[in-house]
């Protein structure tokens, strides 16, 4: 096993191309997106519903080397600020 960062990244599902683009330049390892994502935050409930207009949210998961996460924290960062959504970040096992 060794140590990896586990970066959890939820946004509008309409920012998804935006958002790998800025992961594939980074150079991630990969990352596995999940759509049609609703739940409880900061703004309320996301209805199940919101797929037919566009308003549900993505979450991403990556997991990469500890020396990729401040570069990729770096490029991530601009793009929430100016896009919105949440980025969560934790210590990981892999175990390949």
């Amino acid at each position: 096993m060794h140590p990896v960062n586990r970066i959890e990244l939820i946004v509008n599902s309409t920012e998804i191309k935006k958002l790998t683009k800025l992961l594939d330049k980074a150079n991630v390892p990969g990352y596995t997106v999940f759509r049609h994502v609703n739940g409880k935050g900061e703004w309320g409930v996301t209805p199940e519903d919101t797929a037919m207009i566009d308003l549900d949210n993505a979450y991403i998961l990556v997991f990469c080397p500890s020396d990729q996460t401040e570069n990729l924290l770096g490029q991530i960062q601009p793009f929430l600020k100016k896009l919105g959504g949440r980025c969560y970040i934790s210590e990981a096992q892999a175990l390949f």
